[in-house]
């Protein structure tokens, strides 16, 4: 089943008090026809991604660019 986690990052910036979220995700849909398993995970990260972006942790962090799947 996939998670998306959020509020991980935040941990080692003390005193702040960390709050982490954890949403366990049914995917969307199935296999869908003609899909190969690839396919399907590449869908269920996007997903994630979309609930949890990618974070930098630390107590500065910096700006992640967001990578560019290819198509």
């Amino acid at each position: 089943m996939p998670t998306a986690v959020t509020g991980s990052t935040d941990i080692p910036r003390f005193p702040k008090r960390p709050r982490l979220h954890v949403r366990f995700l049914p995917p969307a849909e199935g296999l869908r026809s003609g899909e190969s398993p690839s396919d399907l995970a590449v869908r269920i990260v996007a997903e994630i991604r979309a609930l949890a972006p990618i974070a930098q942790a630390g107590r500065r962090p910096k700006q992640i660019a967001t990578p560019i799947p290819d198509d």
